[in-house]
């Protein structure tokens, strides 16, 4: 699969810029010109790593901010913006401002360390709820792993945890809270280990197969 960012940023020399570096890295990218856009793009196209301008971000509505801080919790993202020099480019993370940061340290590091995939932007509460989280369907005792939500979306959910989890990988999980307590299939999406980033260990889940009644208990 090919690998590619997508570049948030207006038209512009600040953006061809961007467009450089990241081609000068070794990768391509798309470019957008709105975080709406950008939404779309990632929902249909896999990507494995983003760059937003600064101003663009800033210039976001609140809930296109609060959308850009919930996916760059399981999605490499980073922060650009014109150096006062000409033809250099100030980059820093989305959580930590990091000296000496560059597009090429951030595609090296971080974005040729996951896997290409497609993000779908929807709404999460911070909701915890007491979950089981299992291996395989019949939930035997060797694959378990009792846990909290840290939050929830219409789509799936973030667990804590700090057991190695493959992405890609099925699980199936229960929500104690709930009166179905059907196990619900879902693939880990993302895995944040434990002590490498300022943020909660664990993996991003997408459900797979959900009862709508399951859905609206969760989803409430």
């Amino acid at each position: 699969m090919d690998r590619k960012l997508i570049i948030l940023a207006p038209p512009g020399s600040a953006r061809e810029l961007y467009l450089a570096a990241v081609l000068k890295a070794g990768m391509d990218a798309d470019i957008v010109s709105t975080c709406q856009e950008m939404f779309d793009s990632m929902a249909k196209n896999p990507y494995c790593g983003a760059l937003l301008d600064f101003f663009t971000k800033m210039k976001s509505s609140s809930s296109e901010k609060k959308v850009l801080a919930e996916i760059s919790e399981g999605f490499p993202m980073m922060i650009v913006k014109t150096a006062p020099e000409p033809g250099q480019i100030q980059a820093f993370s989305f959580s930590d401002v990091k000296k000496g940061e560059t597009i090429e340290s951030f595609i090296l590091k971080e974005c040729l360390a996951v896997k290409p995939r497609t993000i779908r932007a929807s709404e999460r509460k911070n909701l915890i709820f007491n979950v089981i989280v299992s291996d395989n369907p019949r939930f035997s005792a060797g694959g378990l792993e009792r846990t909290v939500t840290v939050n929830v979306s219409a789509s799936g959910c973030f667990v804590f945890s700090v057991v190695e989890r493959v992405v890609d990988s099925t699980v199936w999980i229960i929500f104690r809270e709930i009166e179905d307590k059907t196990p619900i299939k879902a693939v880990v999406k993302e895995v944040l280990p434990w002590g490498q980033k300022r943020r909660f260990p664990g993996f991003c889940l997408e459900f797979e197969t959900i009862k709508e009644n399951q859905l609206k208990e969760i989803w409430r």
